[in-house]
């Protein structure tokens, strides 16, 4: 058993840049887990340890932050990142060093794959590790049952983010995860990576989805680490949309209802089950953001102040409905 975690990504928290903007939004849905069928073979049923990494090519071209590339650096230590030269951007989705559960032999009990969706121009690429096990345990040799399904779904048009969490057998996730932090799903951006440069140079930034894996905060790095308290369960997804930069950038149709406008405390939001709203400010700020678990949810905004704000639901395929609304 190796020892957990790189200690470079855990220096990238400690020397934190300025804060910025915000560069996603974080929504958590759940949906039913499906394993990847008539997938493309990554590892090629080779076993594999936490220092394999893969080079995935995506057939479009996605951005990611400020970062657009054609293909991404898959790692098992389960993260993915921009394959792109000088510095990069990357996400991490489990916070742990993965394995395979054939322990070093062969063939594979744990196998890597990738698939396409969709139609050119709005095709979802989906990479998959299956059953899983982990490379570092604290706890004890019964360890060695453990095991987790997790999905990322890179979306060509919308260039959003997902990560699909399955069935996983984890009875104490502490034994894999760097201690005090928890599960670490995390977004680094400007990293340095690909250079050799310590991680902590000026302009590189960490952003950390925090507590209830259920309904966690999504917060850029002030030194203050905390991650999530277990284990994303079974069937949840967390989605995270790029922030918007503009209100020039939104698009309205209309398929929703969205009611009373003007509004003082609460709005309704109909026809809208399964996606996310976003409420944005007259700069493009984010003010609000959640999922939508109903065919007719009501959200309070008793919150926000007097003003003109753009709420936009985002839907599942990356399409965005956009109304105008009044705060009195």
């Amino acid at each position: 058993m190796k020892k957990l975690l790189i200690g470079a990504v855990i220096l990238s928290f400690t020397f934190s840049a300025a804060f910025c903007q915000m560069p996603y939004t974080l929504s958590v849905l759940q949906e039913a887990y499906q394993p990847l069928s008539g997938a493309t073979s990554i590892n090629n049923n080779i076993s594999w340890g936490d220092t394999n990494a893969y080079s995935v090519p995506l057939g479009f071209d996605f951005s990611m932050g400020d970062k657009t590339a054609s293909a991404f650096h898959l790692s098992c230590r389960g993260n993915f990142i921009s394959d792109t030269p000088g510095r990069c951007n990357m996400f991490f989705f489990s916070g742990a060093a993965l394995n395979d559960r054939s322990f070093g032999g062969n063939p594979s009990l744990s196998p890597i794959r990738y698939l396409m969706s969709g139609n050119s121009g709005n095709q979802i690429f989906k990479a998959e590790f299956f059953n899983t096990g982990f490379a570092d345990g604290l706890c004890s040799s019964n360890e060695v049952n453990d095991s987790a399904n997790m999905q990322v779904w890179l979306y060509e048009n919308s260039n959003i983010i997902e990560f699909h969490y399955g069935p996983s057998y984890l009875p104490d996730s502490s034994c894999f995860f760097t201690r005090p932090y928890g599960p670490l799903v995390y977004y680094i951006q400007n990293d340095t990576i690909w250079t050799g440069a310590p991680h902590h140079l000026s302009g590189v930034s960490d952003f950390i989805v925090s507590g209830d894996p259920a309904n966690p905060t999504f917060y850029q790095d002030d030194s203050t680490i905390i991650g999530l308290s277990s284990f994303p369960v079974n069937g949840t997804v967390y989605r995270f949309s790029p922030s918007s930069t503009g209100i020039s950038k939104i698009q309205s149709v209309s398929s929703i209802k969205v009611y009373p406008n003007p509004a003082t405390d609460f709005i309704t939001i109909e026809n809208a089950y399964g996606s996310s709203v976003i409420i944005l400010n007259t700069l493009g700020q984010v003010a609000y953001s959640s999922p939508i678990w109903q065919d007719i949810q009501t959200i309070s905004i008793k919150h926000l102040s007097v003003g003109v704000y753009f709420l936009q639901v985002v839907n599942k395929d990356g399409s965005k409905e956009t109304r105008k609304v009044l705060k009195e």
